[in-house]
């Protein structure tokens, strides 16, 4: 089973390795090739996530979760221009837009925490900390979970 250190070493792996793959793709005008792998790279994340949540109590990851609303937002803001492509980007789309219309529901708001004060580089930086406040039930967690398996398995087996 995954740990969720080991979820946290995979979600940055992923993530830098992500970010240099984007940068060539990008460099040659292969947007939506970049917006296929993050999407890919996002579902396969979500996917990992939403199981190791279901069978562990950890907030911190459930908090996660529940932010991914907002990333998925951005994420169907990205696929939105390839949607009409082809057949293939536009079901691809939908299947985004069902896990997302299962956020509808989930509530996410920021507070600021107290800005700290710290010397990086002999200067003086001030880091403002922000908090996510996540209100997410557990059903609604399990049909995030049960949906996102749905997309990555048929994204998987191609059907």
């Amino acid at each position: 089973s995954v740990s969720k250190s080991n979820l946290d070493s995979l979600l940055f792996i992923s993530v830098n390795s992500y970010n240099q793959i984007d940068r060539f793709l990008r460099d040659n005008n292969r947007g939506s090739i970049s917006a296929l792998m993050i999407a890919g790279v996002w579902i396969e994340g979500q996917y990992l996530a939403t199981q190791v949540a279901l069978n562990n109590t950890d907030e911190i990851l459930r908090d996660r979760i529940g932010e991914q609303k907002i990333i998925l937002g951005d994420l169907l803001m990205l696929l939105r221009p390839y949607s009409s492509n082809s057949d293939d980007y536009r079901t691809l789309y939908g299947m985004m837009e069902e896990i997302s219309s299962l956020y509808s529901g989930v509530k996410v708001s920021y507070r600021l925490g107290e800005p700290e004060t710290r010397e990086e580089d002999g200067r003086l930086v001030m880091v403002q900390h922000e908090e996510s406040i996540v209100e997410m039930s557990d059903a609604q967690l399990a049909q995030i979970a049960e949906k996102s398996k749905e997309v990555r398995n048929k994204l998987i087996s191609g059907n």
